[in-house]
C-alpha cells in the first residue's frame, strides 16, 4: 500500500439539462471512490443549475455521500461551482463537468502526486486524441506553468486538476463571470497569482469529451466570457502590467484563430449543402467529371473529410476511386489505399481537392511536384454539377 494519508475529497458537478449524464457520472466516481477506499472519503456534490429541472436521488452509493443542490435560478457554471464549493467539506476538490470523463484511478493516482502542492494536474487526452505535445497544446510539463498559461494558451481544464479547497481564492468564490467558459481560467489565474504552486501527473487520467454542451465550443460566449477576464483582472490589478499585455496579445490571437476556424467552418457546411443538392435533385458528378476531362480519368480524392462524402456519392454514380491523399495516411483506415501527397502512386491524371484550410497550398504542391496530374476542386465540381439549377 502507499504511503498516502487519509483525506477527504468534494467532487462537485455543476449540472444544467444533464439528467442523462448522471448514470455515467455516478459509475465513474463510484468506480474512484472503489479504487481509493484506503485513501480517501469522497463527497459528490451536485449542483443542479436548471430552476425547470429537479434532481433527486433515492439512495446514496455504498462508497460516497451525495448532496443534491436543486436552485430555483440560474447562476452559470461558475455560480454553480461555487454554490458547490460551498457546501464542500473535503479538503481537496475536483471540479467534475457533467460530461466529463475521469479513470477509476484519478482519485488514488492524484493523491501519490500532488505532495505538498496546492493542486495537482493530471495529463489527459481530448476525445481520445493526444491533447498535450501538438500543434495546439505544448508538453504538460510546460502547460502547468504560469507563463504558458498568461502567453500562450490555457494549458488545462477542471476535471484535470485536484485542488487543495483551501487554496481557491476568495475572489473567485465573490466575483463570478456573467458569461459561461473562462471561469476557470479565472481561477488558474488568480491561484497563480497567489503563489499556489501546481504539481504535474503523467497518468492519463481525464478525457475531454467534445459534446453539444461544451461551452467552449460556442464561438461568441467564448469571446464575451474573455473579454469579461480580462475587464476583471485588469480592476483587480491580478497579473502585471507587462503579463496584462502579454495575456490580451495571446488572448486575441487565440480568438482570431477561432474566428477563423468558424469561417471555414461555414465554408465546409455549404459545400456540404451543395452536395446535398446533388443527392436531393439526384444530379451526377460525374457528367460534369467527363464534360471537363472526357473518357474515365483516374481518380483521387485529396482529403478525408467532405473526401468521404464525395467518395460515396462517386461510388453510387459507378466512378472508380483509385486512393485517397492525406497527411495523415498511417493513422486512418480507408476503403482504398491512402498515400501522402509526397508519395502519389503513378498513373493517375485528376486530384479533386476537397480541403479547406490549405486548398491552394494542396494545388501548388501536386501541380508543381506531378506536371500530369489535373487538380480540380470540389467547389468547383459541385458549381459545374449544379450549374443552371440554381
Amino acid at each position: 500500500m502507499s504511503n498516502i494519508r487519509k483525506t477527504t475529497i468534494s467532487i462537485i458537478t455543476p449540472l444544467f439539462k444533464g439528467k442523462l449524464f448522471i448514470k455515467s457520472l455516478l459509475e465513474m466516481i463510484e468506480g474512484c471512490a472503489s479504487t481509493a477506499l484506503d485513501y480517501a472519503k469522497i463527497e459528490w456534490i451536485v449542483s443542479n443549475d436548471c430552476p425547470e429541472e429537479e434532481i433527486e436521488f433515492n439512495d446514496d452509493p455504498k462508497s460516497f455521500m451525495v448532496t443534491v443542490l436543486n436552485t430555483d435560478v440560474n447562476r452559470g457554471i461558475q455560480g454553480a461551482r461555487v454554490r458547490g464549493l460551498e457546501a464542500a467539506t473535503g479538503e481537496y476538490v475536483l471540479f467534475l463537468d457533467q460530461d466529463d470523463w475521469i479513470s477509476a484511478n484519478w482519485v488514488r493516482s492524484q493523491l501519490e502526486h500532488i505532495g505538498d502542492a496546492d493542486a495537482c494536474v493530471c495529463s489527459a487526452t481530448r476525445d481520445g486524441k493526444k491533447f498535450y505535445d501538438t500543434i495546439q497544446r505544448s508538453s504538460l510539463d510546460i502547460c502547468v506553468t504560469k507563463e504558458y498559461n498568461i502567453s500562450d494558451n490555457w494549458g488545462f481544464i477542471p476535471g484535470q486538476v485536484l485542488i487543495k479547497r483551501e487554496a481557491i481564492p476568495e475572489l473567485w468564490k465573490n466575483k463570478w463571470l456573467k458569461w459561461n467558459c473562462c471561469d476557470d481560467y479565472f481561477l488558474w489565474l488568480l491561484m497563480f497569482a497567489k503563489g499556489c504552486s501546481f504539481a504535474m501527473n503523467r497518468d492519463v487520467l481525464y478525457d475531454h469529451r467534445s459534446t453539444g454542451s461544451n461551452q467552449s465550443m460556442n464561438t461568441f460566449e467564448w469571446y464575451k466570457s474573455t473579454q469579461e477576464l480580462i475587464e476583471i483582472l485588469e480592476e483587480e490589478n491580478i497579473l502585471s502590467e507587462t503579463e496584462m499585455q502579454q495575456f490580451k496579445m495571446a488572448r486575441q490571437k487565440q480568438m482570431d484563430e477561432s474566428f477563423l476556424d468558424k469561417t471555414w467552418c461555414n465554408i465546409k457546411l455549404d459545400l456540404l449543402d451543395r452536395l446535398l443538392r446533388v443527392y436531393e435533385k439526384n444530379l451526377k458528378i460525374s457528367d460534369s467529371i467527363h464534360l471537363r476531362f472526357g473518357g474515365e480519368p483516374r481518380i483521387a480524392i485529396y482529403g478525408t473529410g467532405i473526401g468521404l462524402h464525395v467518395y460515396e456519392r462517386l461510388k453510387t454514380e459507378g466512378i472508380n476511386i483509385e486512393c485517397f491523399i492525406d497527411q495523415r495516411a498511417k493513422e486512418i483506415e480507408l476503403p482504398v489505399p491512402t498515400y501522402v501527397r509526397e508519395k502519389i502512386p503513378i498513373g493517375l491524371n485528376l486530384v479533386i481537392n476537397t480541403l479547406i484550410k490549405d486548398e491552394n497550398d494542396a494545388k501548388e504542391y501536386i501541380e508543381g511536384k506531378y506536371p500530369d496530374l489535373n487538380v480540380l476542386h470540389i467547389k468547383e465540381l459541385l458549381a459545374l454539377t449544379l450549374q443552371g439549377d440554381n
